[in-house]
């Protein structure tokens, strides 16, 4: 039996489709799903703006929710179907989030096909090869105070819509995904990632026993005419590396992320994402088994600005921890601490310290915006929920 953080990985990326697909000799197609929600206490204090005290009951305080579907048919070693997977939003209201949770397979919508030999293939809306890289080596993965933060901050997408990608078979404990991300047709102002063009990903892991080492590499190209910015010029790129290693009940794991981006100017007002310049994350952390039921996972991380002669200053750390107990198969009851702390400057702006569904707890320099602190200011918070996975 799968346990601990491999066993959550899987969950969080979608990716556990083998136990999924088992059902098809009985089913026309193989239904799975994740469930979490909690309450959450956030805690502002420092700064200028946004202070405070935030009770929430939340959706997703660690993973994302959603469900999804996979029909499939096959030929001797051929196998051809197609995937829907759609959030599952359960307070229904966003804070940070700017996704169109309402609608269907908004995380997933493609075709594929597949072979233990030649590999798979597929085209539609799929999951980002970095980001699928991304999450089987951050420490906790979870929705408060990590490398998701950053980003979902700069890079603001998790899965790309208008794509092909290729997941090659393992050769020689190396195994590879790359995907190419076709122009949006009707690009929108001021959008999460609308404004993307192109895009290229290309990730690379190599295994051995019970280590992994990941490389990957990520590109987007702008999609639309700005004053900084044109069209087929390079918007966004991200650079990972990370390893991962399980030693008995421990698993030890360490990641570098690079986020580069360049700011959109239009009309005199900054779109989409701030210019970082060159914004730097590293983190160290895993998890330990008690048992097959009992886990505690937890991390640090910092995210400083690379320095150049941008819009620099931004200097965060941050630590997040998480026990989680199953008392009946897949329901797990957990528990939750997180602590960001802004050691910015002014000009660094507000630092996102929530991913997946957002939260109401701070503000933007003094406006509505949620989820964000300031220069000076820290995020602690509290947690505890319900979280149930159908694979």
């Amino acid at each position: 039996m799968t346990t601990g953080i491999f066993k959550r990985t899987a969950l969080v990326a979608a990716l556990a489709t083998t136990g999924v697909v088992a059902q098809a000799d009985t089913l026309p197609f193989s239904f799975y799903a994740l469930l979490d929600a909690g309450v959450v206490s956030t805690k502002i204090s420092g700064g200028t703006a946004g202070a405070g005290n935030t009770t929430e009951v939340r959706s997703s305080p660690i993973d994302p929710s959603f469900w999804g579907i996979v029909a499939e048919k096959k030929v001797d070693d051929l196998i051809g179907g197609i995937q829907m997977e759609s959030t599952i939003n359960t307070t229904n209201y966003s804070g940070t989030d700017t996704g169109n949770h309402n609608a269907l397979a908004d995380r997933q919508a493609n075709v594929y096909v597949k072979s233990d030999s030649l590999g798979k293939l597929e085209m539609g809306r799929i999951t980002d090869p970095v980001f699928d890289a991304l999450l089987t080596i951050d420490p906790t993965s979870s929705g408060f105070g990590n490398t998701l933060s950053p980003w979902f901050q700069v890079v603001g997408h998790s899965s790309d819509t208008g794509a092909i990608k290729y997941s090659s078979p393992v050769i020689g404990g190396f195994s590879a995904k790359v995907s190419y991300v076709a122009a949006s047709a009707s690009p929108t102002i001021g959008g999460n990632n609308s404004t993307y063009g192109t895009g290229v990903r290309a990730a690379l892991n190599y295994n051995y026993g019970d280590f992994n080492l990941v490389g990957a590499y990520e590109s987007n190209n702008a999609a639309s005419t700005f004053s900084t910015v044109t069209i087929g010029q390079n918007q966004n790129s991200v650079d990972l590396l990370g390893a991962n290693y399980k030693v008995g009940a421990v698993t030890l794991k360490a990641i570098y992320l690079v986020n580069k981006d360049n700011a959109q100017q239009y009309s005199g007002t900054t779109i989409n994402t701030t210019d970082y310049g060159s914004m730097k994350t590293t983190g160290f952390g895993g998890s330990y088994d008690f048992s097959e039921k009992l886990q505690l996972t937890g991390g640090y991380y910092q995210s400083k600005d690379g320095g150049s002669a941008k819009t620099n200053g931004t200097n965060v750390s941050a630590f997040d921890a998480y026990l989680t107990y199953e008392f009946i198969k897949d329901l797990k009851v957990y528990g939750q601490v997180a602590n960001v702390q802004d050691n910015g400057t002014a000009a660094s702006g507000a630092f996102a310290f929530s991913s997946n569904y957002g939260t109401f707890a701070g503000s933007n320099n003094g406006f509505t915006t949620t989820g964000a602190i300031t220069a000076g200011q820290s995020a602690k918070v509290l947690s505890v929920g319900l979280h149930y996975g159908f694979f």
